[in-house]
């Protein structure tokens, strides 16, 4: 899995990157191609989530009532204390430090995950461990009526809806209804695993019809944000309609997505090489690099490229940016796995010898 997840943390920098786009007022070659690339890699979140249910379902084929207590204790350690930290993080960054901030501010943004703008995930993987245990109930009464598939489509079409529904009425919090669809499939993905894998492995032309299928999609979606930009000339301003076909026509590119970064995670796997190396070694500290990636992007660009007069106007100035982002977020994560602890602070393994023993007798306890 951790093939996927550094993926996904590098398709998640992408967006973030791309998104400087939204500050030109007129549409160019640079634009363009910005959007395209950036509903391409609209798959991370989602990848996360489907992950997420994979495992989850592989470590917990049913959960007991007399088990909650200990599920709950075990995700609220694996996320909530690394949340907390952040949020504090910045709550301080984006207000300038000490001053003005309170207490009331930082649990403020701790409860909505208003800190900054890429912690709204972290409300929803809450949300995922919430109700993970009733997803898991639901799917198992399907699967026991061998109605699985079913259920799938169901999350579909509610995930669906739900997205219709929050784009004309927004709520104050990202709702986990919006990535349902990928939390099942996940689950579904694992209970059926050599079934799905021998059908990737064996589906003829594989490669190029899924490749031919995201194409489609990227193409289709993109003409909405055309659309809206044509309009309203800065993404920011897009009338909300404008991102309903988007939410129909999504699901289906991040599945094909999926197909192809499963294909490709596969033969990384089985090759020793610098591709394959880094690939899993960005997605061993994917967890950390999300947290902080956004820190390091606002650094690079304020600290370095505007002092070069590159921005968002300029072509260089994109992977720059990423790839400064990405190392940089990288190399700060992998210096803070030598923390004790580091694991419960910032979300990765730690590398201290003496917290990699605790670790090991926490596991078997």
């Amino acid at each position: 899995m951790d093939y996927l997840r550094g993926f996904a943390i590098a398709a998640v920098i992408i967006i973030h990157v791309t998104a400087y786009f939204a500050y030109i007022k007129s549409i160019n070659s640079l634009v363009i191609a910005s959007i395209l690339l950036d509903i391409a890699a609209h798959f991370a979140v989602p990848l996360f989530i489907f992950i997420s249910g994979f495992v989850l379902s592989l470590k917990y084929k049913r959960l007991r009532f007399s088990s909650l207590p200990a599920f709950y204790l075990k995700r609220a350690k694996s996320i909530l204390p690394q949340y907390l930290l952040f949020t504090i993080v910045y709550t301080l960054y984006f207000n300038g430090g000490f001053s003005g901030v309170t207490p009331a501010t930082i649990a403020h943004n701790f409860i909505w995950a208003g800190a900054a703008y890429h912690l709204w995930y972290y409300a929803v993987i809450v949300q995922v461990y919430v109700f993970f245990p009733a997803v898991l109930w639901i799917y198992n009464w399907f699967d026991s009526k061998n109605k699985s598939r079913l259920l799938v489509t169901a999350s579909l079409c509610v995930q669906i809806a739900w997205n219709i529904y929050y784009i004309i009425s927004p709520t104050p919090i990202t709702i986990a209804l919006s990535q349902v669809f990928y939390l099942v499939l996940g689950i579904y993905v694992s209970r059926t695993y050599n079934t799905v894998a021998g059908w990737v492995k064996t589906f003829p032309y594989a490669n190029l019809i899924t490749a031919l299928g995201v194409l489609f999609f990227v193409g289709a979606i993109s003409t909405f944000w055309f659309a809206g930009l044509a309009r309203y000339h800065l993404f920011y301003s897009i009338h909300p309609r404008y991102f309903m076909g988007p939410a129909v026509l999504e699901p289906a590119q991040f599945f094909l997505s999926f197909v192809i970064l499963a294909r490709f995670a596969v033969k990384l796997a089985r090759r020793d090489s610098l591709l394959s190396t880094v690939v899993k070694q960005i997605g061993k500290y994917s967890f950390g690099i999300y947290l902080i990636h956004v820190l390091v992007l606002k650094l690079v660009v304020s600290g370095l490229l505007n002092r070069f007069h590159l921005t968002g106007s300029n072509w260089l100035f994109y992977p720059l940016l990423f790839l400064l982002t990405l190392g940089g977020s990288y190399a700060i994560m992998y210096a803070l796995s030598y923390v004790p602890a580091s694991q419960h602070l910032f979300g990765v393994g730690s590398r201290n010898k003496r917290s990699r023993a605790k670790a090991r007798v926490s596991q078997h306890t």
